[in-house]
């Protein structure tokens, strides 16, 4: 029996170890397919923002609108699934040691409801923001296996993501 149980690992672990790069591949077609997603909003969100700036009588020409719009969005796309891949760092930095565990516990609460109703309102954002965050962290633990680490690991990443993410916008752009 512990026989078959090893060569079911030993199997797996083949299986995994001929396809390395398999999340850095569905990584990329993500942010490819949101790239595309963005530009194909890009119009509606141009319009409201063209408003907003119109009351403030500033003058921003359409191209370059829609170009400020899009880097806002990749960046921002970006900011929230790198903040996702390492949540225990990210709370840690936002609740020190010094805050009290009271105060912890109502602030997680309040956090989790706010979330939880935003996931209930707004579901099809929620499964985007889920994709793009169970991606990220795949590539950052494949990465971290090949001993990838820190500075290294996230300018890959942006790189990365912003080169899919351009060439999903400009397809979108060049097939509409």
């Amino acid at each position: 029996m512990g026989k078959i149980k090893d060569i079911a690992n030993q199997n797996l672990i083949s299986w995994v170890d001929k396809k390395p790069w398999l999340s850095l591949f569905l990584y990329s077609c993500i942010y490819g397919i949101i790239g595309w997603s963005v530009a194909s909003r890009s119009e509606f969100l141009m319009r409201n923002v063209r408003d907003l700036i119109d009351n403030w009588n500033i003058l921003i020409a359409d191209d370059l609108l829609l170009i400020f719009i899009r880097i806002f969005s990749l960046i921002l796309i970006v900011a929230i699934s790198l903040m996702v891949m390492n949540p225990f760092s990210l709370i840690t930095f936002i609740f020190e040691e010094s805050v009290s565990s009271d105060l912890k516990s109502f602030v997680s609460v309040l956090v989790w409801s706010v979330l939880l109703v935003f996931v209930f309102c707004n579901f099809d954002y929620f499964t985007d923001f889920l994709v793009v965050a169970s991606a990220t962290i795949l590539v950052t633990l494949d990465l971290e296996e090949r001993k990838i680490y820190g500075k290294k690991l996230i300018c890959i990443m942006v790189l990365i993501a912003s080169i899919m993410f351009s060439l999903g916008a400009f397809t979108f752009d060049y097939l509409h």
